[in-house]
């Protein structure tokens, strides 16, 4: 793993290729050191950035903390804004099985390849993975954990993994039929990397809808007009989304938030899109299946 480190270290790119493969596993845990990086992520944010427009652009600097910290309301003369984002990963959806049962058959997997028989997420059966029973209980573990926590709003990914994931582990305050609770809104912004592999094509609206009707769904079309068959969403698009996203989080009121994702895009925000603080290396580490991070985003305005 040590020489693997280092050759993602010589390449950006490659780091990216290599990490999101690794994000089809439900057992792999990658931890890159980042020491010794060639440019700082600060730096990195701003080629992450660099094709935003200026007049929206915004520093968002990212920070570990324990889930239970309450949110720091912003100092008076100042123009940042900070927010308690408890960020968690899926469980163990069928895709990641499959990946695992390739694996342990000695085949390599290849999300590049336009062969089924080594990239199993292009098989239609798998559109929209759920989670497997493993991947439930994980999330099941994860409940107590969540308990603690007090979100005033949950976003999910419409993704239907992500959906079973944040019932499960934030059943507390999932809103029914006769109890109030707090707002859950599934929102595109947060949603896997979208593209080719089919495991990432959302289902019909309706069918969504049908399935969790106490949630909201944001601006979206039935069909998946985020999804091209031909072609997966390239790493400057997706920063552009992850920014959106976040600049939504920061429009909110709500100053601590739950958001229920994807592995690929939530290492993509953390080592392209928001600045981390170099000693911390764990922080920019793959999410295990299941795992709940909480992080204080603080955004800055362009001038600061």
């Amino acid at each position: 793993m040590k020489v693997l480190s280092n050759i993602i270290l010589l390449h950006p790119l490659l780091h990216l290729l290599l990490s999101f493969a690794f994000g089809f596993s439900s057992t792999t845990n990658v931890n890159v050191n980042v020491k010794g990086r060639s440019k700082s992520n600060s730096a990195m944010q701003q080629t992450a950035n660099d094709s935003i427009n200026p007049e929206i652009r915004i520093r968002i600097r990212a920070e570990r903390c324990p889930g239970t910290t309450k949110p720091i309301p912003s100092q008076k003369g100042t123009s940042s804004i900070t927010k308690l984002v408890h960020f968690q990963r899926h469980g163990e959806g069928y895709h990641n099985l499959l990946g695992d049962v390739l694996r342990t058959a000695g085949v390599t997997p290849s999300v590049d390849s336009f062969d089924p028989a080594i990239n199993p997420w292009l098989r239609p059966e798998i559109v929209d993975s759920p989670l497997t029973e493993t991947g439930k209980d994980q999330c099941r573990n994860q409940c107590e954990l969540a308990s603690k926590l007090t979100p005033e709003l949950v976003i999910v990914s419409p993704l239907l993994r992500a959906l079973q994931t944040a019932k499960i582990s934030f059943g507390a305050c999932y809103p029914t039929v006769t109890t109030k609770s707090i707002p859950w809104i599934a929102h595109e912004g947060c949603r896997e990397e979208t593209g080719v592999l089919v495991c990432n094509k959302r289902r019909p609206l309706s069918q969504i809808v049908s399935d969790y009707p106490e949630v909201q769904f944001e601006a979206m079309t039935e069909e998946d007009s985020l999804f091209n068959p031909s072609k997966r969403e390239t790493g400057d698009s997706k920063s552009k989304r992850i920014n959106e996203f976040l600049k939504y989080l920061m429009a909110r009121p709500e100053n601590e938030i739950a958001v229920v994702g994807h592995s690929a895009w939530l290492f993509h925000m953390l080592n392209e899109v928001v600045e981390v603080d170099d000693a911390d290396d764990t922080l920019r580490s793959w999410f295990t299946t299941s795992e709940i991070r909480s992080i204080q985003l603080t955004f800055y305005p362009p001038t600061q």
